[in-house]
Parts: structure tokens; sequence; C-alpha cells
């Protein structure tokens, strides 16, 4: 019997930064816990699936433009800390890669959801310069359940 293989498109966690398996250590000095892990292992059907449309890109990407994306990561490049970003206002991005995916939560879904992703660069008023990855839902609004 052939197997085909078929190329899903990849499972994105809510921070592409970090992902969904890491391992943290904290210094026993500040009485913070010795070690963290997070490994999150869904077995995902592959036969059970169904068929729905997809927002139109146009749609997504006004999504985009207006601020309403879910920013789901944004990294200064322009430093080596490892201090999260938080309170950014980026004059100028620029989108660089546009991909489909499918959202990964750290809890286990369902369903998988299919997102645009939208990946590129910004600079904000000090001229750091920052990675950023932005989702927007990709299922049509008509097939969304409120």
């Amino acid at each position: 019997e052939d197997v085909v293989e078929v190329d899903y498109p990849p499972l994105l966690p809510p921070d592409p930064a970090q992902g969904n398996i890491r391992i943290m250590a904290y210094s026993p000095k500040n009485n913070l816990e010795p070690v963290r892990i997070v490994y999150n292992n869904w077995e995902i059907d592959k036969n059970s699936f169904e068929t729905y449309p997809l927002k139109p890109i146009t749609a997504a990407w006004g999504e985009v433009t207006n601020g309403t994306a879910i920013v789901a990561s944004l990294v200064n490049k322009t430093t080596t800390s490892l201090e999260v970003a938080t309170n950014i206002s980026l004059d100028k991005v620029f989108i660089r890669n546009i991909y489909l995916a499918y959202f990964d939560n750290e809890d286990l879904q369902k369903y998988l959801q299919p997102i645009y992703v939208f990946e590129g660069d910004g600079k904000d008023g000090q001229a750091n310069v920052y990675s950023i990855t932005l989702y927007v839902s990709a299922v049509h609004p008509a097939w969304i359940e409120q």
C-alpha cells in the first residue's frame, strides 16, 4: 500500500518566539521555583476533518492595517535583553511574509483553527527595530459561532 505524505500548514503556539515546549530555570537565591517545564503534545486526528471557507486574504490584511490583528510576538532586535517588549508603539511595520497555519493553543482544543500569519519588522520612535508576528483568524466570519 502506497502512503501519501501530505504537507500540512505549520502549528503555531500563542507566542511563536517561545513554542509550546520550553524549559525555564530560575535562581534558587530568589526563592523562586527551581525549574519549570512546559510540554504540550496533543494527538491530531488527521482522519477527522471539515471543509469550510476561509476569510479572503484582503479582509485579513484589513485587520492588520486597522490594528485588530493579534500581536503574537514582538521582539526587540536592537537589544540582547530577554525582557518582553510591552506598551510599544511602532511607527512603521514592514510585512515580509504571509502564510496559512493552524493555531496550537496551550490548552487542548476540539478543533485546530486556521490562521493567517503576518511576519515582518517594525520600528518605534527611538529607532529600535522589532521582529513582529501577527495572527488573524482565517475562518470566514459566516462560519464562526458567537
